[in-house]
């Protein structure tokens, strides 16, 4: 009886043992996949993806972190979608020592292809003020209607205003930056208007 209950124990512990090492060959050639979801703003369909969302634009996916109605009610300035939409040239900006600075480096990377490709628009990047990585500086009394100043500002509030001809973006958060970089390119996309 007891030669009988270790071979059932030695079967059930192999079942297992199968079971655990198929979930793991499961995993990693197919992946924790999921149905696509789909999701509709005002005739533009979006499909959810691990770090946001996607949408297909000229026969082409772009990326975005947040829905547009998560950003639609952001304090910005039309104007200054709008001048960053009819320019060959933005010069974005931040301070050196902006406790956001990993975020804002993010957003310049992941939003000069977008602007290159869909509006043609060359981004040149840098800090308000002298720093050892040869960087040029960059500042908002440089800017012109012609080659405006995007300058990332921390803040106590959110928003996106004129001053001048440099286009000013404040965030009080890391994140919130990531949202008006999403509002401005659904700006542009005239996807919200």
């Amino acid at each position: 009886m007891r030669r009988e209950n270790n071979k059932a124990k030695i079967i059930w512990a192999a079942f297992i043992g199968f079971i655990m090492i198929s979930s793991v060959f499961g995993v990693m050639f197919y992946g924790f996949t999921s149905p696509e979801e789909k999701l509709d703003y005002k005739g533009t369909v979006f499909t959810r993806i691990n770090n946001g969302f996607t949408t297909q634009i000229n026969k082409k996916q772009v990326p975005f972190s947040y829905f547009p109605s998560d950003v639609e009610e952001l304090d910005i300035d039309r104007e200054a979608i709008t001048r960053i939409k009819n320019t060959a040239e933005v010069d974005m900006t931040y301070d050196l020592d902006n406790k956001y600075s990993q975020q804002i480096a993010l957003i310049q990377y992941n939003i000069e292809p977008i602007l290159a490709d869909f509006f043609n628009i060359y981004i040149r990047k840098g800090f308000t003020a002298n720093n050892s990585y040869n960087i040029p500086i960059i500042d908002c009394s440089q800017s012109t209607k012609n080659v405006p100043v995007l300058y990332f500002k921390e803040s106590n509030t959110t928003r996106v205003y004129l001053e001048d001809n440099c286009i000013i973006a404040e965030a009080s958060k890391g994140n919130e930056f990531l949202k008006i970089s999403d509002r401005i390119l659904y700006g542009m996309f005239n996807i919200i208007e």
